[in-house]
């Protein structure tokens, strides 16, 4: 894919992506391929032994692609959790908890993604513990959900993420080649934003119930490696 944005004139840029490229010879569209749909209905964890400072641990659930409809409200839900300094994570597992770093996100290509998080413990501070903690915050949200002002700062978040990266032409050239990779057709960028303005607490809730289960977790701790 070729991307070209800012003041230009068409038909010179045409001409030299042809000189540049013209010589290639074309191919059908490749097919996109079907990915497996794993069942997981118990935890999964690994455990690495490394030369550490402190244990760090990783919890990722299976999720949606980008197109599923449960996308956006996974996308706000991951900035509830980790983006900002007001983000729960921040709040509850960094200043009020037993980490010192605390980060995560929602990755949605076109096959089914992965919403991940992984934080740094303090000194002195069990992984039980840790992990209590983080359990503890993601019980709450799939059982009393989240608030109305968190929704609308979540999306308003994202807009201007996504708007903020069509400032420059270099930002909009690959806004447009990353929707295109991922969702086949650039135009579609304007539909996400709508179904991000349609996202509502209960949303959020039961995305939160239905994906972050515990028994569908897969957990990597790494911890210190013994001294001989």
């Amino acid at each position: 894919i070729v991307i070209v944005s800012g003041k230009i004139e068409p038909e010179a840029v045409f001409e030299k992506i042809k000189a540049a490229y013209g010589a290639l010879e074309g191919g059908p569209r490749l097919e996109r391929p079907e990915f497996p749909r794993y069942s997981q209905t118990s935890e999964r964890r690994i455990e690495i032994h490394d030369e550490l400072a402190t244990p760090r641990v990783a919890y990722g659930y299976r999720i949606t692609p980008a197109e599923h409809p449960d996308t956006s409200a996974l996308d706000v839900l991951a900035q509830i959790l980790f983006h900002g300094e007001s983000s729960r994570g921040q709040t509850r597992l960094v200043r009020g908890g037993s980490f010192v770093a605390f980060s995560g996100m929602g990755f949605t290509p076109t096959y089914p993604g992965l919403f991940f998080m992984t934080g740094v413990l303090r000194q002195n501070v069990s992984l039980e513990k840790a992990e209590e903690e983080i359990e503890s915050l993601l019980r709450e949200i799939r059982a009393r959900g989240v608030s109305e002002a968190e929704v609308k700062a979540g999306v308003r978040q994202l807009t201007v993420q996504y708007l903020d990266s069509m400032q420059t032409p270099r930002g909009l050239a690959q806004l447009v080649g990353s929707v295109e990779l991922v969702l086949g057709r650039p135009q579609k960028f304007v539909d996400e934003l709508t179904r991000l303005r349609k996202v509502t607490p209960a949303d959020v809730q039961r995305v939160a119930q239905q994906y972050l289960d515990p028994n569908q977790r897969s957990v990597v701790v790494l911890r210190r490696k013994a001294t001989s």
